[in-house]
């Protein structure tokens, strides 16, 4: 699932955890509609997925 969430187009970081999520996929959209289409139309269908927590970065304070 990790791999296949990273040949995503909006993909920036995918990584395998150890903790209370299995995997982190961060991304970028262009807007609330394209993020809405990733989590229900390619993310949901993925075999294992039970849950998933999504968070909107507001504002970039710093970067790298």
């Amino acid at each position: 699932m990790a791999r296949e969430l990273a040949r995503h187009p909006s993909a920036r970081y995918v990584s395998i955890v150890a903790g209370t999520a299995s995997v982190i996929h961060q991304g970028v959209f262009r807007n609330e509609d394209e993020m809405a289409d990733f989590l229900t139309r390619d993310l949901a269908p993925l075999p294992g997925i039970t849950a998933l927590q999504v968070s909107v970065v507001l504002r970039m304070l710093r970067r790298y």
